[in-house]
């Protein structure tokens, strides 16, 4: 059996697959969001950028959430003074 990838059947939506490219000496996650994101997101009327930006951040705490060697929770969470003060992300 190959090595499961975001192409085949069993990995379905929303989710995180590892890859390893040996020849380039590069290792990373790749990442498919269906349902769950659009879930999120359709309840909701955001702006197009805020949506982006909320898009944006639960992917990264997907991608941070899932490589963590941990049972529990993980919640990521930013603050700033521009139009989006702040977003919280619980994986």
């Amino acid at each position: 059996m190959t090595a499961p990838g975001l192409d085949r059947p069993e990995t379905g939506d929303d989710a995180v697959v590892p890859f390893t490219l040996d020849k380039l000496d590069t290792r990373g996650r790749a990442v498919r969001s269906g349902d769950a994101l659009d879930t999120i997101l359709s309840r909701h009327n955001y702006p197009a950028p805020v949506a982006r930006l909320l898009g944006e951040a639960v992917v990264l705490a997907g991608l941070i959430g899932s490589s963590l060697k941990f049972e529990g929770r993980f919640i990521m969470q930013t603050q700033t003074d521009g139009p989006v003060n702040l977003i919280v992300v619980d994986f």
